[in-house]
């Protein structure tokens, strides 16, 4: 995705399959789903969410959102993600939670938020989503809230969730990484409640998204450095150095014993 509100899509060695311009706004992380690309608009006069053919890059439906996307998830058939429409003056933007058909895209539900929310993923048939001064649990059918764990004032959840088993694995833009768990408590009727694991403190910002692999999370941060650390916490050693000492822009990927680590402009790979 780039700047310029193009898709690029290339073969392995590097050469071009199709460029899809199909509008002018800054566009963010494209999702794959089956034979599909979802991508919305995002940053100032965002309006869209587009659909593209995998294949082609042609465009298959547009949704207007009315407003700034977050990263979203693409899940049974369904997209789930935030937009923010602006209001008549500065400060006065709503967010609203949109869940729309991956097929038609036409929206299956809409609700109102009164805090920011940024990522979602599923945990045991609900959508978890993290946000601003709280960690939520919806009902992915129609929207409605099922359970809140809250988060210090003023933080918000920026990296994550990352969910493993009944674990939700989630940092903060004051670079902690936090373990919640869900519970589905009651005598005839269980109900989802959200509870703390655990938190540890981090010594740069979070940069991308939590990763689980082989057993551990790994987290990136601004100074270049990977955190690996047990489900339940335990920092493990060795904390290793990448790039230059300094990381402004990237993230994690791994398969088998290899770990990809992108730096900004950088893309190195190690192995375990």
């Amino acid at each position: 995705a780039s700047f310029a509100g193009a898709v690029h899509a290339y073969a392995p060695d590097g050469s071009t399959l199709w460029t899809s311009a199909f509008g002018t706004r800054n566009v963010n992380v494209p999702v794959l789903s089956g034979d599909r690309i979802f991508i919305a608009e995002t940053g100032g006069g965002s309006q869209k969410t587009w659909c593209l053919d995998k294949a082609t890059g042609d465009v298959l439906w547009s949704h207007d959102t009315g407003g700034h996307a977050y990263r979203f998830l693409a899940h049974d058939g369904k997209i789930f993600h935030t937009a923010i429409v602006s209001g008549a003056k500065f400060g006065e933007s709503t967010v609203h939670l949109l869940c729309i058909d991956q097929q038609s895209g036409n929206s299956l539900w809409s609700t109102t938020a009164d805090q920011y929310h940024f990522n979602a993923a599923i945990v045991d048939g609900l959508l978890v989503w993290g946000a601003r001064n709280a960690i939520h649990l919806y009902d992915p059918a129609n929207g409605s809230l099922k359970a809140s764990l809250a988060i210090p004032d003023g933080t918000a959840i920026t990296s994550g969730p990352l969910v493993v088993g009944n674990r939700i694995i989630a940092g903060d833009d004051n670079s902690t990484i936090r373990v919640a768990s869900l519970e589905k408590k009651g005598l005839l009727f269980k109900k989802p409640q959200l509870e703390a694991a655990w938190s540890q403190p981090l010594q740069g910002e979070i940069v991308g998204q939590p990763l689980y692999h082989q057993g551990q999370i790994f987290v990136l941060d601004d100074k270049g450095q990977i955190v690996g650390m047990n489900i339940d916490g335990t920092i493990t050693t060795p904390t290793f150095g990448v790039g230059d000492g300094k990381c402004k822009g990237g993230g994690l990927a791994a398969e088998n014993n290899l770990l990809a680590v992108a730096t900004g402009r950088t893309v190195e790979l190690y192995q375990n």
